[in-house]
């Protein structure tokens, strides 16, 4: 199962910290080809809401992922 099936089955798997949200759909980006898994989740979006700690932590977690 792919990290995108999970977003669409079941919300609650969804974790609650701003930087493993944006780690996990930005993991669940890769495994669908860079695009985005639905319109209400999206990698850039969840990025654009975090603060300049948690985007440096985020940085250092997707730097292979690129």
């Amino acid at each position: 199962m792919t990290l995108s099936n999970l977003y669409y089955s079941n919300k609650f798997l969804i974790p609650q910290d701003n930087v493993l949200q944006y780690f996990y759909l930005a993991l669940a980006e890769k495994q669908n080809n860079n695009n985005p898994i639905s319109a209400g989740f999206n990698s850039d979006e969840s990025y654009d809401m975090l603060n300049d700690q948690e985007k440096q932590h985020a940085d250092r977690m997707t730097k292979q992922l690129k």
